[in-house]
């Protein structure tokens, strides 16, 4: 038995579910996240330069 822990794109999740169970893979619980990327708009300034 192996764990595997991945992070992929809502888009791929089928083409990965199919992979799985093409080399006998059986369960795939699935926790949907967001956040991904830098944050944008807030900038530090520390010296004079950002």
């Amino acid at each position: 038995m192996k764990l595997l822990i991945v992070i992929i794109k809502p888009f791929h999740l089928y083409q990965v579910r199919v992979a799985l169970s093409g080399i006998g893979g059986q369960g795939l619980p699935i926790t949907a996240r967001q956040g991904s990327g830098r944050p944008k708009g807030n900038t530090a300034l520390c010296h004079g330069a950002e």
